[in-house]
Order: C-alpha cells, then structure tokens, then sequence
C-alpha cells in the first residue's frame, strides 16, 4: 500500500530539474506528464534537454526513463497543428512518432481537445452497463436501481466532466442520450416518445452540460473559498473597476480576454464567465475570507450553496453562457 507514496517520495527531486527548464509537469505515482507552451522552433529542443536531463537523473538513482513507453502530442487548433506536422522529436536522443490521442488518468485527451475519443470511450462503456442493468431491472425496485445507475452509469458521466467545459453540442447530445436512456431504465418508462426533461426532474438529475456547469461553478467556489489548489486560485482575481460602481460589491470575477473559442474553453475564462452568470444570491455565499470559511466549518455555506445552486440549474435556460 505504500508503494506508490514512497516512489512518488523517491523521485520527487525531478520536480525542481522539471522546473529549470520552464516546464510544467503533472506526476501521478509513474505517469510523469510534461507540458511544454512554446513555439515550433522551441519545444523540440525543450523536451530533448529535459528528458536527457530526466534520463540520467533516473540512471543515476537505479531507474529508467523507457522512450518506447512514452507518447507525444502536439495540441492546437487545425493551423497550429499543419504548422507542427513535419518537425521530430526525441525524448531522450529517441526519435518518437507524435500520437493524435492520448490517455490521461482514464481521459482520453485529443489533439484539437474535441474529446469525441473520450465521448466514444464512455458511450460504449456506459452502454455496456445499461444493457446489463436492464437484463435484471425486474428483479429491482426504483430506489435500488437509481442507486445502482448513478453509481455505475452516473459516475461514469461525471468522472473529470470539468474539462468538458465548451464541448461540441453533438457530443452533449450523444452524452444526453445515455442519461435519458438511463432514466427511462430506473423509472421503467417504455415509452420512447415521452420527453425525458420529466424524468430527469423526478431523479433530481441535472442534465449532463448543467452537470459539467455545476461542477465547474462548485469547484469555483471552493477554490475562491479555500484559495486552494493554488495552481487554480492564481488564475482566478475578483473583478475590481477603475472607478466605484454598483457591480464592485457584487462577487464577480475579472474575465481574461479569449481571442478563439479554442481558448474560451480554458478554466481561466470558463470558469469566471460562469460565475459571473450565477445569480448574486449564490455568489453573496461566499466568505469574505479562508480563515473565516475554515474555522466556521466549511458545510454549512458549501451545502448551501450546492442546494442553491442545483435548484437554479434546473431552472436555467440549457446554455447557461451565451
């Protein structure tokens, strides 16, 4: 059980030799993720120093950095990819083929960030699981099929929905029809033709775009509440006018400029425009202060706020932010 803490404590040092080189990175027990933002000229000698540098850290500590094992993409819009199509790269003096997917703690991230791999990947997963739980639906009554459908198929639509913030409407529509197939199985509606906003109201389900709203409004909260993880509450600054106005008091955030929709999806946009468009009773929840939040134990305004804010969602208009 304590194997992966004490690797993850072993090779802790390739932290600071990461970041001498200016790059960032995301460590998941062996699964080191390096996250180079530089031009086409730039980030292939990047990743070739760093890596060098990784190899012989891990050859002098007993380990080995695998190239065979490690994978490559390039993330961009069409553009930005045709411009980056013919340049090598090597990880570790190793020439490596760049992927047009890869999978990332159970998400499949693709080069453009269309997630449509990652919404197949979950459609015939959560297919699968709704064909098993209609072969033993009648032996079930509602409550325990419901629990069993969120548990298996709800989980499966809610892991990391965050970064499907902006995501194509065909996509939200082959995700929505997997909840409403799920919820014509728990309530045994047969009829194909019934609309299933009623049926999702009667499970108290939000549908799943509100569903990766609501995640991204709770997880704005929290950060803005907490000023924890610090990656995410470095990106967020409360909106504050050159002059006094009547939206200074009003708990709203400062909306970087976006200059492509590409972009707009990022959390640092995404996230503010969001908040912004919550009413001003559920960001009026929020403490003046970290410490305050803490030491008043932080359930009494976060439930608040997650009631509130699920019963607005149901209330919403589908696209929350024009």
């Amino acid at each position: 059980m304590l194997g992966p803490l004490l690797f993850t404590s072993y090779i802790s040092p390739i932290t600071r030799l990461i970041h001498s080189f200016g790059i960032f990175h995301h460590t998941y027990a062996d699964d080191t993720t390096l996250l180079i933002s530089a031009g086409p000229l730039i980030a292939p000698s990047l990743l070739t120093d760093c890596t060098l540098a990784l190899s012989t850290w891990f050859l002098f500590h007993g380990l080995l950095l695998n190239p065979s094992k490690s994978d490559v993409m390039w993330v961009g819009t069409r553009p930005q990819l045709r411009s980056v199509s013919g340049i090598d790269l090597n990880i570790s003096s190793v020439p490596i083929t760049p992927s047009t997917s890869i999978k990332l703690l159970g998400v499949t991230f693709d080069s453009q960030l269309s997630f449509n791999e990652h919404v197949s990947e979950i459609c015939r997963i959560t297919n699968f699981h709704l064909r098993s739980l209609g072969h033993i639906r009648k032996y079930l009554n509602t409550s325990t099929a419901n629990t069993i459908a969120c548990a298996i198929i709800g989980s499966r639509l809610d892991y990391c929905n965050s970064i499907l913030s902006g995501l194509s409407n065909s996509n939200f529509l082959r995700l929505q029809r997997l909840q409403n197939k799920a919820a014509r199985l728990v309530l045994n509606s047969h009829n194909r033709f019934q609309p299933s906003e009623p049926l999702l109201r009667q499970l108290h389900w939000l549908p799943v775009a509100k569903r990766v709203d609501y995640k991204i409004a709770l997880l704005t909260f929290k950060t803005l509440s907490c000023h924890q993880p610090g990656y995410l509450h470095s990106i967020l600054h409360p909106y504050a006018p050159d002059r006094s106005l009547r939206s200074t008091n009003q708990h709203l955030l400062s909306v970087p400029l976006a200059k492509t929709s590409f972009h707009s999806r990022a959390f640092s946009i995404y996230a503010p425009r969001l908040w912004n468009h919550l009413p001003l009773s559920l960001r009026a929840l929020l403490p003046t202060d970290s410490s305050s939040f803490l030491s008043s134990g932080p359930s009494t305004n976060l439930s608040l706020f997650q009631t509130d804010l699920k019963t607005f969602l149901f209330d919403a208009p589908p696209s929350l932010i024009p």
